[in-house]
């Protein structure tokens, strides 16, 4: 709903924390691309080409929960029910040459374990689209960085499919997660008909606990696009992702590495 004063959204649409994700068929072969959309009550003011956004988020919706509290004699390694909303904000600038945005979150660590204190965590994010004048080519890049929200900086895992926003220290879930990445990506338009991306993400995730497994990851992806007719895109897709797991505080047997291809081809009318 527009009025005067702004706009109002209340219902699912893309989180206002972020602004690019990646140019990748889908959600990304392996590029780390954590945008996603969120069940949400939002509101934006405009400014000409400036806005700020405010919005209450449900981390569930969007899958920006990660695990809490370990799954040792302190935790069972789950959130409990959600006592509050995410709370994201942002500033974000419209123009010609492209989109610019930084923003931030507030994001409730409830643990399951009865007698833990809930604990904060957050996210700042900044990202930005631009289309090079006169020519084709457009470049994208965005930078994310969050201490106990993890899940807004990474969509990864470490090789047993485990995350953590924090681990208990026995009586509060003090102990957070940190995690950063940045992520960038290249487009150009070949013919009217061609189109050729390239994206590539560097992530790395530090968990605060004994025994528990970090790591760095990197990716790159590139595709070429055909649209022969509106609605019709015929493509390729080649990737290729490096995962390098280092167990903390001693603990060598979580140490390894590994190397992934991918091949993806799409086929995709719309009506």
């Amino acid at each position: 709903m527009s009025t005067d004063a702004g706009t109002f959204l209340a219902g699912h649409a893309g989180s206002k924390f972020d602004l690019w994700g990646s140019n990748t068929f889908g959600t990304g072969v392996f590029i780390d691309d954590p945008t996603t959309e969120a069940t949400q009550f939002s509101y934006t003011a405009q400014f000409g080409a400036f806005s700020a956004a405010i919005s209450l988020e449900d981390p569930e919706s969007a899958g920006r929960r990660a695990a809490v509290g370990g799954t040792g004699q302190f935790g069972d390694g789950l959130y409990g029910g959600m006592r509050f909303p995410d709370l994201v904000a942002n500033v974000r600038v419209d123009q010609g040459w492209g989109s610019a945005q930084l923003s931030g979150v507030l994001h409730d660590i409830h643990s399951a374990t009865p007698g833990v204190d809930d604990d904060w965590g957050w996210a700042v994010n900044g990202s930005a689209q631009v289309t090079i004048p006169g020519t084709s080519f457009g470049i994208y890049g965005t930078g994310t960085y969050g201490r106990g929200a993890v899940r807004y900086v990474t969509s990864y895992s470490d090789q047993n499919g485990n995350i953590s926003d924090a681990d208990e220290d026995g009586i509060n879930p003090d102990k957070k997660s940190e995690a950063w990445v940045v992520r960038g990506g290249l487009s150009a338009d070949l013919t009217p008909t061609l189109s050729a991306y390239l994206d590539g993400s560097y992530t790395s995730y530090d968990q605060q606990e004994t025994g528990a497994t970090d790591f760095n990851a990197w990716a790159v992806v590139g595709n070429l696009s055909w649209h022969p007719v509106d609605g019709l895109v015929i493509g390729g897709e080649v990737g290729y992702a490096n995962f390098d797991y280092f167990g903390v505080n001693g603990v060598p047997n979580n140490d390894g590495s590994s190397d992934v291809w991918s091949v993806a081809v799409r086929v995709q009318r719309d009506f």
